[in-house]
This record gives structure tokens, sequence and C-alpha cells, in this order.
């Protein structure tokens, strides 16, 4: 049974990492629009327009939307962690246990369980900020991992992987330091949907911008990069 949404023209694409909103209308053009409140991308297409052309319409658009905040990002509330909660790492629900002791304060696996080491008088602040690191620390070593895997395969060089939380991307690329920051996030997804956005943001080495050479490159070094760029973007309501 379609959706309140789908009787009236109006559904949902993904297209390199951006959720698009697509409002079929009785026009004979596509215009494309971004939201000043939100960021959101829009697009309004004739009635029967294919999927594949309205992808064809947003990336020859892709020089417009480099200049514009929008969102590609599913915004993720801060989560407080406690004793006994389960939390994402690498696509995989872990349990958190805390282990309370007065020194060598630090959260660590093992046997598949997150053990956070923390004083018994923590607050929740304190105590997710212990968890916290450890969380970017695994998605720094995973992501310094890939970019020495894929250096050789591209042939191009990474002088530094960082991290941070971010709200509109996934990951950017800082071409003149060759710096790559990954948004951390991540940690939660599966190893194959980081390396699709470690392999987007180093291709951007050596293509700057979302053109035809890009994704071409994209195709030759993932094949699979749009399945994994849609499984990445996934919403879910």
């Amino acid at each position: 049974m379609p959706s309140k949404h789908q009787k009236f023209g109006i559904k949902y694409l993904n297209i390199d990492g951006y959720r698009i909103e697509v409002s079929l209308k009785p026009i004979k053009h596509m215009y494309l629009r971004c939201s000043r409140k939100n960021g959101n991308l829009r697009v309004s297409a004739p009635l029967k327009m294919p999927d594949s052309v309205i992808e064809l319409f947003v990336r020859s658009k892709s020089k417009w939307i480099d200049k514009h905040i929008c969102n590609p990002v599913p915004e993720i509330s801060q989560a407080f962690y406690g004793n006994g909660e389960m939390t994402s790492l690498f696509g995989a629900q872990i349990p958190i246990v805390h282990d309370y002791a007065n020194k060598n304060i630090k959260a660590y696996l093992h046997n598949n369980v997150i053990f956070v080491r923390i004083k018994s008088s923590y607050t929740q602040n304190q105590r997710d900020k212990v968890l916290i690191k450890f969380l970017r620390n695994e998605l720094q070593v995973l992501s310094e991992q890939l970019v020495h895997k894929w250096e050789s395969m591209m042939q191009v060089q990474v002088y530094e992987v960082r991290i941070k939380n971010m709200k509109t991307r996934w990951g950017t690329c800082n071409i003149r330091d060759r710096r790559i920051w990954l948004n951390v996030q991540l940690v939660k997804y599966k190893p194959e949907l980081i390396e699709l956005v470690v392999v987007h943001e180093m291709v951007h080495l050596l293509e700057r911008l979302h053109n035809l050479r890009f994704y071409s490159l994209m195709d030759k070094f993932l094949p699979d990069w749009r399945k994994r760029n849609e499984e990445l973007n996934e919403v879910k309501y």
C-alpha cells in the first residue's frame, strides 16, 4: 500500500550520500533547491521522469551542491551509555560493563564486551567521555589501516586522518594538506561502509569535483560503491 507521500508524488532517492526529496509534478523541467531551514536537497521533476535521469540531473549540479550546506548524514542524538546497555561498534551490538577503579581509567574490548574502567564517583557525562575516547580510537586505527591499503592501489598519499563529530558529512578531504576527516559516527557502521567513505575522500585527491571522472574512478576502485552508499545512507522510519 503506498504511503501518503507516494500518493501525492513525493519520494526519496539516495544519490552520492545525499538523501534527495523528489517531488513529481505536471511540469516540463527539473529544478533543484536547498532548504535554508535544514539544508535538505529537494528536486521538482516531471511526473514520469525516470530515477536514472533525476540522478544524472543531480550529479550535473555537483558544483552548486558543493557550495551549499546540505545534509546527507542522518542526525544521531547524543547517547548516554549505562552499565548493561549496548553500543554499536563496526556494525555489531556490543554490551557495556562498568569496571570501577581509581586508576588506569580507560575502556577496552575483551571477549566481545566493552569494559569501561571508571571511578564510582564519575558522572554520566564523565563515563561517556571514557567510552567515546575508546570508540574514536577504534575508528582511528581502522581508518588508518584502510588508508594504507588504498594508498598503494590508488597511487596517492594521505598525510593525516582525523576523527571529529560532523552533522552534515560522513567525511571531508583537505586536498591541499592531503588530510582526511571522518565522522566519529562511522564507528557504528560495518567496516565496508567505512571503507566506502575512505575511498570516496581519497578519490578527491585525484579529482576534486563530483563529476563524471570522479564517478568513473569510484567505479574503477570500488565497483559496488553504489550499493554500499545506499546502505550507509539508509534512513528507517
